[in-house]
């Protein structure tokens, strides 16, 4: 879901105060649901986070078996798409110790702003209820 972040020009102040709205998932209702279920290769195109901008398209290989991930993938705005929910949960510390790991200076940022607004849509929404799997992350 990190492909499908939404662009600066329809961030905003109504769009980012709705749960989940910092993603496009209006792009992704075009570019990925009606291909999912294809079985054919596809293309969708992909906001570049770290430029700020959207980047050449990434290609879907072929297959059978899609796996669509990130905590967005549940919004409700998408609909009911998925055949199984697999949701993947992880004490706070160790995910403090994954964010710092991966996104050293920009860390702070991310525990400041994106996890309180990620954590109020999984709430908000009941994400971890719905899933038929959850595995939890360990060390």
């Amino acid at each position: 879901m990190d492909d499908f972040f939404l662009p600066a020009e329809l961030r905003t102040e109504a769009r980012l105060n709705t749960l989940g709205g910092n993603v496009h998932y209006e792009r992704f209702l075009s570019e990925v649901i009606p291909n999912l279920r294809s079985g054919e290769a596809f293309y969708h195109s992909v906001f570049d986070c770290e430029e700020m901008q959207m980047s050449a398209p990434r290609t879907v290989a072929a297959s059978k078996l899609r796996i669509v991930e990130g905590a967005y993938s549940n919004h409700p705005e998408l609909g009911v798409y998925m055949d199984i929910r697999v949701f993947c949960d992880i004490t706070p510390e160790l995910q403090q110790q994954r964010i710092k790991t991966r996104d050293g200076d920009y860390a702070e940022v991310y525990t400041s702003r994106w996890i309180p607004m990620e954590e109020q849509y999984l709430s908000a929404f009941g994400i971890k209820g719905k899933a038929d799997i959850t595995i939890f992350a360990e060390q």
